[in-house]
């Protein structure tokens, strides 16, 4: 009876465990394409021994190819992977066509285990372990038909550019192989979408000057107004002008603070747009000015204007 009760009472406990043991496993997120995969998840560098996350590898397209050395089927397609796909991109400079950054991870699952011999002369930028409890390798195999994971390829890209136009930071973009291959794209095509972060200062500027060209960080050049530094928008610096501020009213018109005509007693405040320009309303005389174009030195003050209020030329 004794050990009756005692198997009794261990297939009570086993049977009160199974719930949570089945949860603990179904604890890790099921990642599909269009999710944003957690970025904390901790590899170490196989070479360096250094650890590692998703953050490291910020700014860039991201191929992750799991495999082990025991698995053959994971061997020859990192083997395709390495000469198909990543060979062809280091004749681009690892960049797709709009410039960014393409950045091929080898992952081996088995943590601490030599594997020199086999990745020798493989096109990866980086050879990582994941660290127990290889927790991003089942967040991704969660999602497969085939929960057997270990005896299938699993490769994934991860959109690492912050403030893609069309794409959040960490979004998992490609899941191979996936339970509606219908819907995948090819490699190719999803790393070349990937397109470089919005330039919010560029569209600020352009809001203002429409038809304006970024020459240089935070240097831009205008058809109608000339060249100009953005020098904490909306504060601006031409080589003619020098500082002035601006209080744009739409697209190609705005009210402007010019401090070199505040320095001289007036007000300071003009009004133009793309239009009108040379010509500048003065919100002091309530008559225009009009700018001799190429007559403006910002260190000299050697702007010339000629005083519709007055009919004379100004300099200042």
């Amino acid at each position: 009876m004794k050990t009756s009760q005692l198997v009794s009472n261990l297939l009570f406990v086993a049977c009160s465990l199974l719930p949570l043991i089945t949860h603990a496993e179904r604890a890790y997120p099921q990642y599909k394409v269009g999710d944003i995969v957690s970025n904390d998840a901790v590899f170490r560098d196989y070479i360096t021994k250094e650890s590692k996350t998703l953050h490291d590898f910020a700014g860039k397209v991201i191929i992750l190819d799991w495999w082990s050395y025991w698995c053959p089927t994971c061997l020859a397609y990192t083997d395709s992977l390495s000469g198909g796909l990543s060979s062809p991109y280091k004749k681009k400079g690892y960049k797709n066509k709009n410039g960014v950054e393409v950045l091929f991870v080898s992952i081996h699952i088995d943590y601490g285990v030599n594997i020199d011999n086999i990745i020798k002369n493989k096109l990866f930028h980086e050879f990582l372990e994941e660290m127990p409890p290889q927790y991003l390798l089942k967040s991704m195999a969660n999602y497969l038909p085939d929960t057997n994971y270990y005896t299938r390829p699993l490769m994934t890209i991860i959109n690492g550019v912050p403030d893609e136009p069309n794409h959040e930071q960490w979004e998992l973009l490609y899941l191979m192989p996936d339970t509606d291959i219908l819907r995948q794209k090819t490699l190719t095509d999803v790393i070349e979408s990937i397109q470089p972060p919005v330039d919010h200062s560029f569209q600020a500027v352009k809001s203002v000057f429409s038809d304006c060209v970024k020459l240089d960080t935070n240097y831009y050049q205008s058809t109608w107004y000339g060249a100009f530094a953005d020098t904490g928008w909306p504060m601006l610096w031409s080589p003619e002008h020098g500082f002035q501020y601006l209080f744009p009213f739409s697209s190609d018109a705005m009210w402007i603070y010019d401090f070199a005509l505040a320095d001289t007693g007036a007000s300071g405040f003009l009004y133009t747009t793309g239009g009108y320009y040379p010509f500048l309303f003065s919100a002091e005389t309530g008559n225009w000015l009009y700018y001799v174009k190429g007559s403006g030195d910002s260190q000299e003050h050697t702007r010339c204007f000629y005083d519709f209020a007055t009919n004379e030329y100004r300099t200042f």
